[in-house]
C-alpha cells in the first residue's frame, strides 16, 4: 500500500496526486487524459486506464453531491469506470452516506488497488472502490447517468455516480408489566429494524437488567448475544428482527431497566445513539419490584450504561456482493 500524500482533499474537492483529468467527448469517450493503471479490482494492471472526474450524487437518509475520480479503460466509450477515493476522502464520505468510518477497514471488506503510471507528476497511492463505501455505510449504488457539460467544463458530458443511503438502525424493547413483585416472573420482549441494502443483520452487543438503585448490572442474556443475519437484498425500507423473548425472576425489590444494546452489520449505532459510530447507547425499558424508594436522580457525570461483554466486540463482515456500475 502506497502512503498517503499530505494533500488537502474532500468529497468535493478530490486528491488529483500529480495527475490530469481528461473529458468526454460527445461520444462520451474520454480525451485528454494520460495512462493510468490500477493493480486491484478485478483489472489487469496492463490496462490503459483514462481518468475524468465525475458528478457524485447520493439520495436517502442524507443526501448531497461531490466529485469523484473516475477511471475508465481506454478501450471503451460510454463506461461508467471505476469511481476512486484515497482512504482520508473513503472515510468523508462513509460519515455522508450515514456510514461509520470506523468500518471501513481491510478487515470488514473495503480493498484498495495500487493506482500508478498517469503522466509524468502523477504520484502512485492507494484507492477504494466509492461503490464500496456507499455498500459498507448500509447503502448502495444507483444507474450511472451522463449529463451534458455546462458552460466552462470541457467536453461535451460528465458521468454522473449515483447513491442511495439508508438510516440507523432503530428498535425497542418493553416488559409484560410495569410493576413487579419478588418471585414474579418478568417477560421481556426486544425487536430491531436493520435498513441496510447488502450484509443484512443486527449484533447484540449486550441485553441485560440493570438495577438502577446500585448502579450495576443484575443479570445478563449471554445466549443473546450474538449477531442475527437477514438473508437477500433491502430496499432500504427496513427489516426486523423480533429478538427471542427473555424471563428473569427478581430476587429483591428495587428499581430495574431491562436493556438491549445493538449496531447493524455496519457497526452503525442505533438512532438514540448521538451518533453513528462511538458508543452507542442501549434501548431500556423500566419497572419496579416490590415498594422500593424512588431512584435518585441520575449523576450527569456518571456514565451507567455498562460496558458490551468482551466477546461481543464488533466482528469483520465480509462483504458478500460486489456493487459495479453497469
Amino acid at each position: 500500500m502506497y502512503p498517503l500524500t499530505s494533500v488537502e482533499a474532500s468529497p468535493s474537492s478530490p486528491s488529483m496526486y500529480g495527475r490530469v483529468a481528461g473529458w468526454l467527448n460527445n461520444a462520451k469517450g474520454v480525451e485528454g487524459s494520460d495512462a493510468h493503471s490500477i493493480d486491484g479490482f478485478g483489472l489487469n494492471k496492463n490496462e490503459t486506464m483514462r481518468l475524468t472526474i465525475a458528478d457524485v450524487q447520493y439520495t436517502g437518509a442524507t443526501s448531497g453531491n461531490g466529485k469523484v475520480l473516475n477511471y475508465t479503460k481506454a478501450t471503451q466509450t460510454a463506461d461508467n469506470g471505476y469511481p476512486v477515493v484515497d482512504y482520508s476522502e473513503a472515510l468523508e464520505w462513509a460519515s455522508l452516506f450515514n456510514g461509520n468510518p470506523s468500518f471501513m477497514t481491510n478487515a470488514n471488506g473495503l480493498y484498495g488497488a495500487e493506482i500508478t503510471k498517469g503522466g509524468p507528476t502523477a504520484e502512485p497511492y492507494t484507492g477504494y472502490l466509492l461503490a464500496k463505501v456507499a455498500e459498507m455505510s448500509g447503502g448502495k449504488g444507483l444507474p450511472f447517468t451522463f449529463r451534458p457539460a455546462k458552460s466552462g467544463e470541457q467536453g461535451s458530458w460528465v458521468g454522473v455516480v449515483k447513491f442511495l443511503t439508508t438510516q440507523r438502525p432503530d428498535g425497542s424493547i418493553r416488559t409484560d408489566k410495569s410493576q413487579y413483585q419478588v418471585g414474579d416472573t418478568v417477560r421481556i420482549d426486544a425487536y430491531g429494524k436493520d435498513y441496510s441494502i447488502y450484509n443484512r443483520g443486527l449484533k447484540v452487543l449486550n441485553y441485560y437488567i440493570y438495577n438502577v438503585d446500585t448502579g450495576k448490572t443484575e443479570y445478563t442474556f449471554t445466549s443473546l448475544i450474538k449477531e442475527y443475519p437477514i438473508s437477500g437484498e433491502g430496499d432500504g425500507s427496513g427489516a426486523t428482527i423480533n429478538f427471542p423473548q427473555q424471563t428473569w425472576v427478581p430476587a429483591k425489590a428495587g428499581n430495574y431497566e431491562a436493556r438491549i444494546l445493538f449496531t447493524d452489520t455496519h457497526a452503525r449505532n442505533t438512532k438514540n445513539a448521538p451518533a453513528v459510530g462511538g458508543q452507542g447507547v442501549a434501548y431500556a425499558a423500566p419497572f419496579v419490584v416490590g415498594n422500593p424508594p424512588s431512584p435518585e436522580p441520575p449523576d450527569d457525570d456518571d456514565d451507567d450504561e455498562p460496558p458490551a461483554p468482551e466477546k461481543c466486540s464488533i466482528s469483520s463482515t465480509q462483504t458478500k456482493m460486489e456493487i459495479r456500475f453497469e
